[in-house]
């Protein structure tokens, strides 16, 4: 697992460019101003740390946010008030599936201590391994809240996730065939 500070710099940037664009051009799921800002400034600072292009304002990037070792590379990022806990969730909407993405990496964005923790990623073709909530269906949170499902998404456990290290895991993409 990484953890990356975030800038003022990187949160401007982020900021302008969900001002200037719609990056929900999905049939569902597209998130709301706050939440694309929360998946642009991941996909910012992690480009920065990895060396990559930064995002630029071409609208809907078909399920790629990165390409890393000529795998296509869907970052999906969750913003939370704490750390990660093994028994966390991360997120992929069914709908999702169709997109031309490789892996999933997921990330949460600590907006008390301004950080990114990459938490892992899983490659497209093993999320059969995770756990299929339908549309309208519930479950309890840990702390008691009840969570109502708005559209069919797969849960990833943080604990069922291929670890996150910035140094490994291009090296680790070009491996897998």
């Amino acid at each position: 697992m990484n953890i990356l500070p975030y800038t003022d710099e990187q949160r401007h940037y982020s900021w302008d460019l969900v001002c200037k664009n719609n990056y929900g051009q999905r049939s569902s799921g597209n998130g709301n101003k706050e939440q694309q800002y929360t998946g642009i400034l991941a996909e910012t600072v992690l480009a920065d740390a990895l060396g990559h292009e930064r995002p630029k304002a071409t609208g809907f990037d078909n399920g790629i946010d990165f390409t890393c070792s000529g795998k296509h590379v869907d970052l999906k990022t969750i913003s939370r008030k704490t750390y990660t806990k093994p028994f966390y969730r991360n997120v992929v909407f069914a709908s999702q599936l169709k997109y031309e993405t490789d892996v999933y990496l997921f990330a949460s964005l600590h907006k008390v201590d301004k950080v990114l923790e990459v938490v892992g990623w899983m490659k497209k073709s093993d999320i059969s391994r995770a756990h299929l909530k339908p549309k309208g269906s519930q479950r309890k949170r840990e702390d008691g809240k009840i969570v109502e499902y708005y559209a069919d998404q797969y849960e990833i456990l943080c604990k069922e996730l291929v670890p996150f290290d910035t140094y490994t895991f291009e090296t680790e993409l070009m491996l897998w065939s």
